[in-house]
């Protein structure tokens, strides 16, 4: 992929602090601890370095496949010449800017803002508790009937669905 190794090049040039792991197993991210290779991983900081990566992915035309957890993620054995990035050091949890808001990042895990709602006596996260994902992933997949309606604001990257998923993998997302 003549598009990666351009995108690659660029942010290992401008981003340099960047953790940015080449030909990385994918056992030890995903929740069945199965899964060959991938071309790149990345794994942003905060959201400043997150927006950085998907400039240089944008500007060269590679689609990453983005992950929180791992949690129902398989990645087959074989490996795939695609580009990862990873949520899971986005973690910034606070009250929002009302009384009643939480500002939680993608890769919070729902456990962690089940537990963080109920300790600043705000219901309606009780369910959370034995998710095992993220609030990214959980906003996107499985949790998302029932964390949607709570959502009232944040940035999301907005992704036709076809493009969420490169190579092999099959797209079986819901819209958000």
């Amino acid at each position: 992929m003549e598009n990666l190794e351009k995108a690659l090049s660029g942010i290992i040039e401008n981003i340099p602090e960047l953790d940015l792991r080449e030909h990385e197993s994918m056992r030890a991210h995903c929740s069945f601890k199965v899964g060959g290779e991938v071309r790149a991983f990345i794994v942003p900081k905060d959201i400043w370095e997150m927006t950085k990566v998907f400039y240089y992915l944008h500007m060269n035309e590679v689609l990453p496949l983005i992950i929180g957890k791992g949690t129902n993620l398989i990645i087959p054995e074989e490996g795939l010449d695609i580009c990862v990035v990873s949520t899971e050091k986005l973690t910034k949890l606070r009250l929002g800017t009302t009384d009643d808001t939480i500002y939680a990042e993608a890769g919070v895990s729902l456990a962690r803002l089940a537990q963080f709602a109920q300790s600043n006596g705000l219901a309606g996260l009780e369910f959370a508790s034995g998710i095992p994902g993220s609030v990214g992933g959980g906003i996107l997949m499985n949790a998302a009937d029932d964390l949607r309606p709570g959502v009232r604001r944040g940035r999301r990257l907005r992704l036709p669905p076809q493009q969420l998923y490169q190579g092999k993998l099959r797209n079986n997302r819901r819209r958000v």
